[in-house]
């Protein structure tokens, strides 16, 4: 007991000069008398209270003393030492009174009745230390409840939409009975739900709670949550709006994620969830993400949907826009996009029925600005199809876009422009020839003006891919440009002739088999090519693969003598053509394109990392891709007369072939080749078997996306030209809420076009900054990616819900944030004032 007194007075000596200790029983007279503390002078007093203030005022008044009085303490108007005892701190000695006085509380009857109720909780000194980490001397008794509550929960404030938040953690993890049984042994567990109630239950006319404290616990609110918050189950639940705002602060948790996913599942299998949802309008649901089974439920609608045509695809894309920021949709953002591209395939094969076929230049326009997309939307259903590890729940789509593509699409397309080609007297060598590529677009727009040329050639980047590379960079890329060409290849559109046609020639010629010779020079392989540049061009220039620059430190010396030592750089990479060639990994295409545009991206920047300013990329040929096998029909059966000397997929070499209905017969001379062999493609999209070799993927004939390539100009740019779109908040005029609902209406200030991205958003409401920026209402979440002209199409409309046990407050505000670029971290953008006065009747529930 000495060692706590002592320990207890020095503590308050660091605040107090004087401490006055009446001890009307005379029980600690010894203890006094034996105290230690050091400098500190021990006055008895004797009912000598006049020479003990001139002791302590007069001839000691800058010493620290500790007065003992062994008597009781006498009533204010005949206390002499009442002036010290004001100025200064009573010392008292019972348990209670010594914990108030260690925590520096004052010692009134109240204090002394909350110290007592709670006096288990003070037994242990790690609980103490803990609860003086978090009290305010100031705090009010509720609050100092508040914060024995917030040390039981271990929170880090003591809010009880946290505390909740670790109870249901303690829920799953099975720990809940140790947390409840600590809230009952120091007496918090019915003070806790109070407040509980306080801010989450509904009340009645009488303003009385509609749930009881007694048969409340951490599982019946969880419950009564997860009710509340979907429309369908709501009016099962009993708590009220604020309900909906902490379930989504648990949401929008990083460090809850975890925990919202177990307790969704769980409650949603508690709660029969799946059944009920299976008998709900698909409307219904199409804005809700409290469950998993949800967006199993709306995936399964959206297939059926599409599966018979019942909806317009405009309203089918606007619901999967709908469910792009709920909760789950990252876990199903293959199943969505999937079902985006089929909607937008279906909606473009059925409107693009009439292709007309009457001149080159007519074809090439519209393939290059519309009929690419047909190609485009395929392969990327295909993509995600495949990244849904080909869903059963998506494969009758798949077989029916499979076939859609292969039947109505491309054999339709193939066979107007074979009709088309069989009338023509050459070949296409137009302005777009690849053969061009160095004497029309290299020399004389970047060489004969001494600018330093990348060019990048992609083995089969086919044209719709080069658009996605063209979008990503003009979209994503903030210090580069691109400028979107195309080139349309000789035949046969393989990699041979390919590559020897991009570069500068003035012959081309057959080598060895199907090699082609570049003025007599073999141009297969890198160390081949980078002789015919230095032989050819008319600068210093060299050939690379495009995996030894990315090897290269940007700054090394390596990448200063390839920079400095050459006017033009011609860099290789194979990864489509290599995964899509092999019949074992055929199937993989989709991803191989992927992975592709990923690479070209990081080599396009290692390059201006490198002060590369201007780039060219294109590839030597494209491909014909289908996801499934092939039928029978999808082969040439009749043999072609003459003599065969190479057998492709989709074409031949040889002597004397003589044309039929299956094959258009080329001289090696008409194809611009010095050669006496024949060159017999096949006609539309028909394969040729061939031992060994797949059949999905094939290139080497004459169809559009075998030979139209993508060609693009990019440049790096001294400043970031592209910004984020801005947004606005529509009638500002109107910022007073007073209802637990608030309509805000938001407005994309304009399109998304050139220059100017996409942006994300998170709005919610919330109190001042300075007062701790307390969030009080459910988080909107928004991608401003409207590409509309009108005004009115780019405005965005949302009910927000407002907690209920916020009523009034002068300092509302509407906060924006967006997303920083490239990051999962979010930044402040705007704010608006608002006037909160929410009617409480408005809670009542009758």
């Amino acid at each position: 007991m000495k060692a706590r007194i002592e320990e207890s007075l020095l503590q308050l000596f660091q605040k107090y000069r004087i401490l006055v200790w009446y001890d009307e029983h005379e029980e600690f007279t010894s203890v006094f008398e034996t105290l230690e503390l050091g400098d500190i002078l021990k006055e008895k007093v004797a009912h000598n209270e006049f020479a003990i203030k001139y002791n302590v005022y007069i001839k000691h008044p800058e010493e620290k003393f500790l007065l003992y009085i062994p008597y009781k303490r006498p009533v204010d108007e005949y206390n002499w030492l009442l002036d010290i005892e004001e100025s200064n701190k009573l010392f008292a000695t019972d348990q209670v009174a010594l914990l108030l006085q260690d925590m520096e509380l004052p010692i009134r009857p109240d204090t002394k009745a909350w110290v007592s109720q709670h006096i288990e909780f003070f037994n242990s000194k790690e609980r103490l230390r803990a609860f003086k980490k978090a009290y305010h001397p100031e705090d009010s008794l509720d609050q100092l409840s508040l914060k024995l509550c917030q040390v039981v929960f271990g929170s880090s404030v003591a809010q009880v939409d946290e505390m909740l938040q670790y109870y249901a953690q303690a829920f799953l993890e099975e720990e809940e009975e140790r947390l409840t049984a600590e809230l009952e042994r120091y007496q918090l567990n019915k003070f806790f739900w109070n407040d509980v109630l306080r801010l989450y239950s509904q009340v009645d006319s009488s303003k009385r709670f509609l749930l009881s404290v007694e048969d409340l616990t951490i599982s019946d609110f969880l419950i009564q949550l997860f009710r509340k918050n979907w429309t369908v189950t709501a009016s099962d639940s009993l708590l009220n709006e604020s309900a909906i705002v902490l379930i989504n602060s648990w949401k929008d948790s990083f460090k809850f994620a975890e925990a919202f996913e177990e307790l969704s599942h769980q409650l949603e299998e508690r709660l029969n969830i799946v059944n009920i949802v299976a008998k709900v309008p698909l409307e219904q649901i199409i804005q809700e993400d409290l469950y998993e089974s949800f967006d199993q439920e709306i995936i399964r609608g959206l297939v059926r949907l599409i599966a018979h045509q019942s909806k317009e695809s405009d309203k089918l894309l606007d619901f999967i826009k709908q469910r792009s920021h709920t909760y789950w949709y990252a876990k199903y953002k293959s199943y969505y996009q999937a079902l985006v591209m089929a909607i937008q395939y279906r909606e473009y094969q059925s409107q693009t029925n009439s292709m007309s076929c009457y001149s080159y230049a007519e074809v090439l326009k519209s393939y290059t600005e519309d009929w690419y997309k047909a190609d485009y939307f395929y392969r990327k259903f295909i993509q995600y199809f495949r990244e849904t590890h080909s869903s059963d729940l998506l494969y009758q789509l798949a077989t029916d876009i499979e076939n859609s593509y292969n039947n109505d699409w491309l054999l339709h397309q193939s066979e107007k422009w074979q009709r088309f080609v069989d009338k023509q007297e050459e070949w296409y060598w137009g302005d777009k020839s690849q053969h061009k590529f160095y004497s029309h677009f290299v020399k004389p727009r970047f060489l004969d003006a001494k600018r330093k040329t990348f060019v990048i050639i992609s083995d089969a980047l086919r044209y719709e891919c080069g658009v996605e590379l063209h979008q990503r960079i003009t979209s994503t890329e903030n210090r580069l440009s691109s400028e979107l060409d195309y080139l349309f290849t000789g035949l046969p559109s393989y990699t041979q002739l390919g590559m020897a046609a991009l570069l500068p020639h003035t012959e081309l010629s057959f080598g060895n088999g199907d090699a082609i010779d570049v003025d007599g020079m073999s141009s297969v392989g890198t160390l081949c090519r980078d002789k015919i540049l230095k032989t050819n061009s008319t600068v210093h220039a060299t050939a690379i693969t495009a995996e030894e620059v990315m090897q290269m430190s940007s700054r090394g010396e390596e990448a200063k003598r390839l920079v400095q030592e050459n006017d033009l750089i011609y860099i290789y990479h194979n990864q489509i053509d290599k995964i899509g060639d092999d019949k074992t990994s055929e199937e993989k295409l989709v991803k191989a394109v992927e992975d592709e545009l990923d690479y070209l991206i990081n080599l396009v920047k290692k390059l201006t990392n490198m002060n590369a300013t201007h780039i060219l990329l294109t590839a030597d040929h494209g491909f014909l891709y289908q996801y499934q096998s092939l039928e029978e029909s999808d082969y040439i059966s009749e043999p072609l007369e003459g003599d065969i000397e190479i057998l492709n997929r989709r074409y031949i070499l040889g002597q004397n072939l003589v044309p039929n209905s299956n094959f258009k017969v080329y001289s090696a001379k008409e194809l611009k080749i010095v050669s006496d062999y024949s060159i017999a493609i096949p006609k539309g999209i028909n394969r040729l078997r061939r031992q060994g070799s797949g059949s999905r993927y094939v290139h080497g004939g004459g169809s559009l996306q075998e030979c139209i390539t993508p060609l693009l100009y990019i440049q790096r740019k001294r400043k970031d030209t592209l910004r984020e779109v801005d947004v606005d908040v529509i009638n500002q005029a109107n910022n007073r809420i007073t209802t637990n609902q608030h309509r805000v209406q938001f407005y994309q200030k304009e399109p998304i076009g050139k220059g100017v991205v996409a942006r994300d958003i998170k709005a919610y409401f919330a109190t001042s900054e300075d007062d701790g920026k307390d969030v009080i209402s459910d988080i909107f979440t928004y991608t401003l990616d409207k590409k509309e002209s009108r005004s009115q199409d780019r405005e965005i409309d949302y009910l927000f819900t407002i907690s209920s046990h916020k009523t009034t407050s002068s300092e509302v505000f509407l906060y924006i944030e967006c997303r920083i670029r490239n990051s999962n971290q979010w930044e402040s953008l705007k704010k608006f004032r608002y006037k909160l006065s929410v009617a409480i009747e408005r809670d009542f529930f009758f």
